[in-house]
């Protein structure tokens, strides 16, 4: 099925080959729309671990623009801290 799946989109498929693959198509198709939940579904418990608790990071005011950003977000530049944006303009560096 694969490899006629392949020539199908090629359009290496000869008239009977292409209706061939589109009947399996629409009978496979038709079977994941109509199957039972239980034959198309698996629903069981997991146990998965919490994930660690965010670090929250104090908020800084660019000396630049006076927007605030993460404390860990900012760059040094021109004697300034400053967020990535101001950055950018102020060095020409993109981040």
């Amino acid at each position: 099925m694969d490899d006629m799946r392949a020539r199908y989109f090629k359009g290496e498929l000869s008239s009977e080959e292409r209706a061939e693959f589109e009947v399996m198509r629409d009978r496979a198709i038709r079977h994941l729309l109509e199957a039972p939940d239980d034959e198309m579904l698996s629903v069981s418990e997991v146990d998965i671990p919490a994930p660690h608790k965010a670090r929250i990071y104090p908020t800084l005011q660019c000396q630049e623009c006076k927007e605030g950003f993460m404390e860990v977000r900012g760059k040094a530049a021109n004697a300034k801290t400053v967020c990535k944006e101001c950055f950018s303009r102020m060095t020409g560096e993109q981040q």
